[in-house]
């Protein structure tokens, strides 16, 4: 499913021309990266590389080239249509929807050793 929806039509991940990398390749580094401790691509290549030292990883930079074939508005609107269909799986109302929100300067003003 994520390959789909990261490659498929209308997908963010384009390869450039003559690449050595597959797509499978480039989305096991963002899952990774996505899904581990790691803050950047720089990181969690790095780690994926040291748990498997003889496995062909993309660097980051060339993460980021098959990003950078894009273009900022499709960019855009592909998060707009993936946040389109998560809120449509959440059950969110599709309209202004009443909220409130308690905003207090002490997080906690009570006593700690209070029974409650």
């Amino acid at each position: 499913m994520l390959s789909e929806l990261l490659c498929g039509h209308g997908g963010i991940i384009k390869p450039p021309t003559g690449v050595k990398y597959t797509l499978e390749d480039v989305i096991a580094v963002i899952s990774y990266a996505a899904t581990s401790t790691a803050t950047s691509l720089e990181a969690a290549v790095s780690e994926l590389k040291r748990k498997m030292p003889d496995a062909a990883l993309p660097s980051a930079d060339t993460v980021f080239n098959y990003l950078y074939e894009n273009d900022i508005e499709d960019i855009l609107a592909f998060f707009r249509r993936v946040n389109a269909e998560l809120l449509a799986l959440s059950g969110i109302p599709d309209g202004p929807v009443d909220i409130a929100v308690d905003f207090h300067d002490e997080g906690y003003y009570g006593d700690k050793n209070d029974r409650g």
